[in-house]
């Protein structure tokens, strides 16, 4: 993963291409600004996404978008 940004109701991962990797709906509809932020929270040398919306907060899986961990955050 080379970039990631939030654009209308995704969040958007790009490889060194810039090329899609994935993207996951979020719930975001009201601000139009969020942002996300990288670390190797399990520690096994692959960046996991920290990403707030309106109703979570998630924990994301850098290579493939799956949702590592999901709390509800209002």
């Amino acid at each position: 993963m080379n970039a990631s940004f939030v654009s209308g109701r995704f969040l958007y991962a790009l490889d060194e291409n810039f090329n899609l990797l994935w993207r996951v709906n979020i719930n975001e509809e009201t601000s139009g600004y969020t942002g996300c932020t990288l670390f190797d929270f399990n520690g096994d040398g692959k960046a996991e996404i920290v990403y707030r919306d309106e109703r979570f907060l998630y924990i994301i899986e850098g290579t493939d978008g799956s949702i590592y961990s999901q709390q509800a955050c209002i």
